[in-house]
């Protein structure tokens, strides 16, 4: 991506990155190098051009200056886990989990410390949606556990992370995640229900955030183990057309996206 620009006063805008004409923050991919072409009768910054995510200069020849953006973690950067049903729960290499589905909502019904060091909440099935997301052309799942309803809320499998998080599902359908050495920083319970925009992201979703960066000697038990890195920073986004469900809401409240 090149840029061009030839103000000597305030600060410039690249036009390459407006996509109707009108400035927009710019979403960018986990990582991105951008070349800036300047007039040499002015110092150039990377907040000249609006870029509002980490940045480490790596050259500068008065008229081309190359920055590297550190973005976020990618969405595919993940293990996808299953309890047999449309639900889903997405581990991300940065650390997050999001417990998820395209039929109905989620409640938070109990959180709180279950070691010394860590804590951990239990997100059950909340209210069925009218209008469901589909089901169809779904990502491949990396472990799925085997429930049985008439079992209540007994285990049925756990997924354990090297960073200490984990995840429980239960025969009711409900999922536990937590952290064995780190405290939860934030729970995002949002639904997403209208009819505007692409049917694809219609459903519940439950994002938990974990606070610090320990990394216990020990990993508990589990059926299934996995490797999360937490090598990016972690996204925060929230769609436009989501409601956050603030009951049992860990953190502080969100801010309405307008």
């Amino acid at each position: 991506m090149s840029v061009a620009s030839r103000g000597s006063g305030g600060s410039a805008r690249p036009s390459a990155l407006r996509a109707d004409h009108r400035w927009r923050p710019y979403r960018f991919p986990s990582a991105l190098t951008v070349s800036l072409r300047v007039w040499p009768d002015r110092a150039a910054s990377a907040a000249d051009y609006g870029f509002r995510l980490p940045i480490s200069r790596r050259a500068d020849d008065v008229e081309h200056c190359t920055w590297q953006i550190e973005g976020m973690a990618s969405n595919t950067e993940k293990y996808l886990l299953s309890n047999g049903t449309d639900d889903r729960v997405s581990l991300f290499h940065d650390g997050r989990v999001k417990v998820w589905s395209p039929s109905h909502l989620w409640e938070i019904v109990e959180s709180g410390r279950h070691n010394a060091l860590g804590q951990s909440v239990r997100i059950a099935v909340g209210r069925t949606l009218q209008v469901k997301g589909p089901t169809a052309a779904r990502e491949k799942l990396h472990f799925t556990a085997s429930t049985d309803s008439a079992l209540g809320d007994a285990e049925a499998a756990t997924i354990a992370g090297d960073n200490g998080t984990f995840v429980v599902f239960h025969h009711d359908g409900s999922v536990t995640v937590g952290n064995d050495g780190r405290d939860i920083e934030e729970t995002v319970n949002t639904g997403r229900e209208g009819l505007a925009g692409t049917e694809s992201g219609r459903g519940g979703s439950v994002m938990v955030f974990f606070a610090g960066t320990y990394r216990p000697r020990t990993i508990r038990s589990s059926d299934y183990q996995v490797n999360i890195p937490e090598n990016r920073r972690r996204g925060r986004g929230q769609h436009p057309d989501e409601h956050e469900i603030r009951e049992g809401k860990i953190g502080r409240p969100r801010r309405p996206v307008s």
